[in-house]
């Protein structure tokens, strides 16, 4: 038994496509040839014809993205940046498993903004691939970089703190533990200081009752007398 169109004037959707003629051109050379007379729905789709998708594609192209196995073997030797900025909504990370040329690669869906040290390494890294530097030595070459660039930077937020010219000078972390103890930190800060104001203000309630009742009883007092 024939499998798909067999007809001329089959579907456009085959799997491997060829230049066929359609039910218009089939007409055009009936109606030349005197074989047949002029049908009056020929006009109506010359002058209206029929979307062409001979040589559209219909498949799903494979869109490849350079970033992803990149960043994925960033993560795998420096997990800690994944946290670098994690509490900002721009930079999304979760649990997934990515798969390359039939490996296995434990990532997450790890969507960063364009500040994010990940990006920066992965795109400076991309950069002298494109100039013709293999991937290792692309790696190698942006790692010594960044390291050069860390060091630097540890040494001036050290300063900062020290002197206390920056207020919010933090030293920069290496763990995600470290990461989610200063944030806790930090909310403590923030529920320490509410209850603080609470405080403040059930103090100054506290007064005002106080002064009015002071003045209510001297009121009272000189009205006796009087």
């Amino acid at each position: 038994m024939a499998k798909g169109a067999v007809h001329i004037t089959g579907s456009n959707f085959a799997a491997r496509r060829r230049l066929r003629w359609d039910i218009l051109d089939r007409m055009r050379k009936l109606v030349q040839s005197g074989t047949c007379e002029r049908p009056r729905w020929l006009e109506w789709v010359e002058r209206a014809p029929p979307l062409e998708t001979r040589n559209l594609l219909h498949t799903d192209r494979t869109i490849r993205n350079p970033y992803i196995p990149l960043i994925a073997d960033l993560l795998k030797k420096y997990p800690h940046l994944r946290f670098e900025q994690c509490y900002k909504p721009e930079n999304q990370w979760q649990k997934g498993l990515f798969k390359q040329r039939k490996k296995a690669i434990v990532t997450g869906l790890d969507n960063y903004s364009v500040d994010h040290p990940v990006m920066q390494f992965v795109s400076n890294q991309l950069a002298l691939m494109n100039r013709g530097m293999s991937k290792s030595d692309a790696f190698l070459k942006t790692e010594q970089m960044f390291y050069k660039r860390r060091m630097e930077m540890e040494a001036k937020i050290k300063v900062d703190m020290a002197l206390g010219v920056v207020e919010d000078a933090e030293p920069m972390h290496t763990t995600g533990y470290a990461y989610l103890h200063r944030k806790i930190a930090q909310e403590r800060g923030l529920f320490l200081t509410h209850v603080r104001n609470e405080l403040r203000r059930m103090k100054e309630e506290a007064a005002k009752r106080k002064a009015a009742a002071e003045e209510a009883y001297k009121e009272s007092s000189k009205s006796e007398e009087a």
